[in-house]
Parts: C-alpha cells; sequence; structure tokens
C-alpha cells in the first residue's frame, strides 16, 4: 500500500473516531438534559402535590378554629399575596406598615407578597371613624384580614357614651363583614398608657380601664374575634420587671420599642387558635 493511501486510511479512522466520540457525548448529553427535565417535572410535580395537602390542611372552611397565621398561609398559597388593613385611632396611628411586612415575612418563606395598609387616625373616636366613612376605605381594599383598633384613647377625651361606643363598633363591623364575606376580622384594644394606671375620670367618670372592660364585654357578646393587647403589653411589661413609662413616646403613644413589643405580642396571638 502506498504511503498516501495508508495517510488517507488513517485520516479517515481518525476522523471517523472523532465524530463517534462527539457523537457519544452529544447523547450523553442529551440524555443528561432528558433525565434533568424528568426530575424537574418529578419535583414540580412533588411540589404540586404537597401543596395541594396544604391547601386542604390549611383551608379555613373546614378549619374554623385556626390561626391568624395558618389563615394568612392559605391566602398567600392561592393568591400569591397577603393584604391586611389596619383601622383606629391613636394606638395604630403611629405603625409602620414595613414593620408588619417584613415581621410576617420572617415567619414563612411562603409570605412572597405582603401590602399592609394603615389607616390610623390620630385622636379619632369611634365616632369620627364612622361619621368620615373610613371603615368604607378599609372595604375599598380588599383585604384577607383587617385589624381593627378600638380608639378608646380618643373616647375617653371625647367622652363618648359607652352606648355609643357600643353603637359605633357595631356599625364599623356590619359595613366590613356585609360588604367583606372572605375577609378575617381581629378587633383589637389600645395600647397601654400612663392615663391606664391613673385611674382618672373623665367628666362623665368613666376611666380608661372602665372603656377597656366595657368594649370587651360588649365584643365578646357579639361574638366578634378580639385580642387584648393592652393587658398583654401590660404583662410582659410586668415580666421584663419595666414599667409602661419605658415603652412610650409621651403619655399615649409608643415610642419604637413599644411598638417592636406591640408587633411581639400581636404576633404571638397570631400564632395560636382561635378562641
Amino acid at each position: 500500500m502506498k504511503k498516501s493511501s495508508i495517510f488517507v486510511f488513517i485520516t479517515v479512522v481518525i476522523a471517523f473516531g472523532l465524530l463517534i466520540s462527539g457523537f457519544v457525548s452529544y447523547q450523553s448529553k442529551l440524555d443528561k438534559i432528558e433525565r434533568e427535565a424528568w426530575a424537574s417535572q418529578d419535583l414540580k410535580q412533588a411540589q404540586q402535590e404537597q401543596e395541594s395537602v396544604l391547601l386542604k390542611e390549611l383551608d379555613p372552611r373546614t378549619h374554623p378554629k385556626q390561626s391568624v397565621l395558618d389563615f394568612l398561609r392559605y391566602q398567600s398559597l392561592v393568591n400569591d399575596e397577603v393584604k391586611i388593613s389596619l383601622l383606629g385611632g391613636d394606638s395604630i396611628a403611629g405603625v409602620e406598615e414595613s414593620l408588619l411586612q417584613n415581621k410576617l415575612q420572617s415567619f414563612d418563606p411562603v409570605f412572597k407578597t405582603v401590602t399592609v395598609r394603615n389607616y390610623g387616625f390620630e385622636r379619632y373616636s369611634t365616632s369620627d371613624l364612622v361619621k368620615a366613612d373610613k371603615q368604607l376605605i378599609v372595604v375599598n381594599d380588599q383585604p384577607d384580614l383587617v385589624l381593627f383598633e378600638t380608639s378608646i384613647i380618643a373616647n375617653q377625651k371625647e367622652e363618648v357614651y359607652y352606648d355609643q361606643t357600643d353603637e359605633d363598633i357595631q356599625t364599623i363591623m356590619s359595613d366590613m363583614t356585609s360588604k367583606l364575606p372572605n375577609t378575617r376580622f381581629l378587633i383589637i384594644s389600645s395600647n397601654p398608657t400612663v392615663d391606664d394606671d391613673r385611674g382618672e375620670n373623665n367628666p362623665m367618670g368613666y376611666t380608661r380601664q372602665g372603656y377597656l372592660d366595657h368594649t370587651k364585654a360588649f365584643i365578646a357578646d357579639s361574638k366578634w374575634e378580639y385580642f387584648d393587647v393592652n393587658a398583654a403589653m401590660k404583662m410582659k411589661v410586668e415580666e421584663e420587671h419595666r414599667s409602661v413609662e419605658d415603652i412610650l413616646a409621651d403619655d399615649i403613644h409608643l415610642n419604637e420599642e413599644g411598638y417592636a413589643m406591640w408587633s411581639d405580642v400581636l404576633f404571638d396571638y397570631f400564632g395560636r387558635a382561635r378562641p
């Protein structure tokens, strides 16, 4: 065989070997892509199955006693978002929306998008809220959760009668619950103030504690969900061997540390089963 023929033969063999090697490498890559695709589909299917089970476990229609957190988890899974609206007076007027957003998202990665709107109004009594139809602003938000603070700080200062306070709360709740059938409502008391311990009467003889006790009883009779933020914060202050003044910026409003404590006791309630 001539040298040129041998050279051609060797060249062809090498080229053929490279072709086979390239084909095997390419086929290997295709096989890898296919395996990864199947694995991805399996993972996606497994995630969907887990989510389906979780949705069933969290469905508020079959779990009426579920915690606020579980209720919000369900809403987040269904809607990819959680919407919370706050309504009230002095006690929540200074609450930064990011406080609740960050706190909720730190609890569970399921809370990817959290929208909080605060309609707390300085020096607004329950009657002021009703006259200005502030509850209807909340209705327009279509929130998943409403935190309604009872505004009793202003009610005492503005000398709103107990019966009128009851009527105002009834009006606010009736307007919201009738228009937001799938929303969860949590009524909360005002934060502790210096006046709580002083026991000072307004001209009608009503004390701050009197308003707290009366509204709590009225809300219980109406069978609405209620959390006594005031009592919970006082208990926490006592446990830490401190005074209410330590968490206040003035006689009424919370300071930064006070709002942090407010959110702590609130989220502690969020994690409990509904009473």
